[in-house]
């Protein structure tokens, strides 16, 4: 139970917040999220305190893919999660080899500590970042437009992503 692929502690926040999307509810206000996060998580954290609700970590535009996950059961919704962010990891690995680094290289320097515990959190990192490796892969194959639109795509994390947009209009 304690593998990373098992827990995603993280995922309940969005799955909970694409559910009240999904109903057409504020995705940070206590409720619905309380009552969906108390159904979804058990952890001891959550069991302790009746009270405790986390809203939606991300901005509005991140969340209509965990409304459409909301439509499916936790388990269910939790496991795609889990290969989601296991194949945006194993892309990023890819663009980092298609960026001349060496693959065993790139698939350890990702996979310890960042592939791990990311997928352990259920976070949504590893897809800005397998943007931000493809963004990189199209400026080196002198594809700037392509380079741009997956540069964009970083700001599913706008603290990741401000930046490298500022770097890519800037270039």
């Amino acid at each position: 139970d304690a593998a990373p692929w098992h827990r995603l502690y993280d995922f309940q926040d969005f799955y909970c917040a694409g559910t009240a999307i999904d109903v057409h509810a504020d995705p940070y206000r206590y409720e619905p999220l309380h009552r969906c996060e108390h159904a979804v998580n058990t952890t001891p954290a959550y069991r302790a305190d009746p009270n405790r609700v986390i809203p939606a970590p991300v901005p509005p535009y991140d969340l209509p893919p965990f409304a459409l996950a909301a439509r499916l059961p936790f388990v269910t919704a939790r496991v795609l999660m889990a290969v989601a962010i296991v194949a945006a990891f194993l892309a990023a690995i890819a663009g980092l080899a298609a960026a001349g680094v060496p693959l065993e290289v790139a698939a350890l320097a990702l996979a310890f500590p960042a592939g791990y515990l990311l997928l352990d959190a259920g976070q949504i990192v590893p897809f800005a970042l397998a943007a931000l490796v493809w963004s990189g892969v199209a400026l080196r194959r002198g594809s700037d437009a392509l380079a741009g639109v997956l540069g964009a795509l970083t700001l599913i994390e706008p603290q990741l992503g401000l930046p490298v947009v500022a770097a890519l209009l800037f270039a």
